[in-house]
């Protein structure tokens, strides 16, 4: 089986050193577990930051790995040992949005308004809405942080996704003009989905009250403004 990794950065400038940190320790990890690293600096496939994870979908460079794990650039590895690819994937696998009650923030998919304005557009283009397996939130949202795409979810995304552009240009709210909205209604409405445990894309220890941070975390998502967080931690 031959897969990949991989994760893309714009930069204004120069490369923050949180993602030079990310980078690295993902190209350690995809090293550790036989794959190819690939990273992309220039954002030439969507010419949008935010969509530019479909290029896995459209660019034929991907169709020689049977499967490839995107990883988001504020996403560290901590356990190097763990192989994602051995996990049972379906035609895509990506981790729920987590919604606990020790929880001491939550998704911004889980505000009301955000999603007043999700089920509303959803209903418009005719995507599901699904419960979550677990936890409290009222509506099933994957993250889009951590995506690992088999060969044949890559043909079906292909032929059956809507174009992103439309998407974009359709919705009003800011929040559903990101990735993660766009690509569960999708992933939801046409494609066999694997839901990964959350060991492969779990928040912080500290976003959890004292005493029920998780026991097992083998990527750590530094969403929601802690980017800043992973020069002092992993430097």
């Amino acid at each position: 089986m031959k897969t990949a990794i991989f994760q893309y950065y714009k930069a204004k400038d120069k490369v923050p050193d949180s993602v030079r940190i990310v980078t690295s320790r993902f190209k350690k990890y995809a090293d550790a577990i036989g794959a190819d690293y690939i990273f992309d600096d220039e954002c030439n496939n969507t010419g949008n930051v935010y969509f530019e994870n479909l290029r896995i979908v459209y660019d034929e460079m991907f169709d020689q790995y049977d499967k490839i794990l995107y990883a988001d650039t504020d996403i560290v590895v901590e356990n190097f040992e763990e192989n994602i690819f051995d996990e049972d994937i379906k035609e895509i696998g990506m981790v729920p949005e987590i919604v606990l009650s020790g929880m001491c923030d939550l998704p911004f998919h889980t505000f009301p308004h955000i999603e007043l304005e999700y089920r509303s557009w959803a209903s418009r283009f005719s995507i599901p809405i699904y419960k979550p397996t677990f936890g409290s939130g009222s509506y099933l949202m994957l993250n889009s942080g951590i995506i690992v795409w088999t060969k044949k979810g890559r043909e079906k995304a292909k032929k059956r996704f809507m174009d992103w552009q439309q998407w974009n240009n359709t919705v009003t709210h800011r929040h559903l003009k990101l990735d993660q909205p766009y690509i569960n209604g999708q992933v939801q409405k046409h494609l066999q989905y694997t839901e990964l445990p959350s060991k492969w894309n779990m928040y912080p220890r500290t976003r959890f009250k004292s005493g029920l941070e998780p026991k097992e975390i083998n990527f750590v998502h530094y969403t929601g403004g802690k980017k800043e967080w992973i020069g002092d931690l992993y430097e």
